[in-house]
């Protein structure tokens, strides 16, 4: 997010994505929620995470293979456990526990 502001995209790819981080002005601590409802390539997520370079990087995920690298930390949240009838969005439970996950992880 840039200056405490979370960029929301319901729309979002991966042009997009890094037309956000070419103007650099991200924060130096990024946080990546990857739900089900992105639909980018592994190869396209791992572009998106070197772009970002030094930066610290946590990533929600439970769906893309994230390659290691030192400045990125991974959280698991499983979306599925937490999807509503639509399948598609998270129902309140989820959200509280992936709250929980940003608050005890994510030290910004």
């Amino acid at each position: 997010y840039t200056n405490k502001k979370f960029i929301l995209d319901y729309d979002l790819n991966y042009e997009k994505i890094m037309a956000i981080f070419s103007n650099n002005k991200l924060s130096n601590n990024i946080v990546l929620v990857f739900d089900i409802s992105i639909n980018l390539s592994n190869s396209e997520i791992n572009n998106i995470i070197n772009a970002l370079g030094d930066r610290k990087i946590y990533v929600i995920n439970n769906k893309y293979n994230i390659k290691d690298k030192e400045n990125v930390i991974l959280l698991d949240f499983d979306f599925d456990k937490y999807l509503l009838f639509d399948n598609f969005h998270i129902n309140d439970e989820g959200k509280k526990e992936l709250f929980h996950i940003i608050k005890n992880n994510i030290m910004l």
